[in-house]
């Protein structure tokens, strides 16, 4: 199932983010909603979030359907969580590590965060098709 990429489901998931960022206490500078052919990202994200710019970046075309796009939400947002908890240099500094010595699937900080999405979102499916 494919994602629409229109004015309403721009709106539906810039919603959906600020309720996900205010639940758990992290705010981003700025979230851009996009498609891959717009964002020049050569990893093929669904998600990504830019410590420097304290940005994410949603690709809706790469989701698989909206609870994968969710949970790769959740998954960004722990990564501020621990940005929040090691402060900015210190989470970077670890991140840069765990990347020197792992690659992205084994490290620590993707493999926490991807366990804390799925654990997580399950909880927030009903922001998807709200009754």
């Amino acid at each position: 199932m494919s994602i629409p990429f229109n004015r309403d489901s721009i709106n539906k998931w810039t919603e959906i983010s600020k309720i996900l960022f205010k639940s758990y206490g992290v705010i981003p500078y700025k979230l851009i909603i996009t498609i891959s052919d717009k964002d020049g990202d050569l990893l093929k994200n669904k998600a990504f979030y830019d410590l420097y710019d304290r940005v994410i970046t949603l690709n809706m075309d790469r989701a698989e359907n909206e609870k994968d796009l969710l949970t790769s939400i959740l998954h960004e947002i722990h990564h501020m969580i621990d940005e929040k908890k090691l402060g900015s240099d210190t989470y970077d500094m670890m991140y840069q590590h765990e990347m020197g010595t792992r690659n992205y699937r084994t490290n620590k900080f993707e493999v926490k965060a991807e366990k804390f999405a799925l654990g997580e979102v399950d909880s927030w499916t009903y922001l998807i098709h709200p009754k």
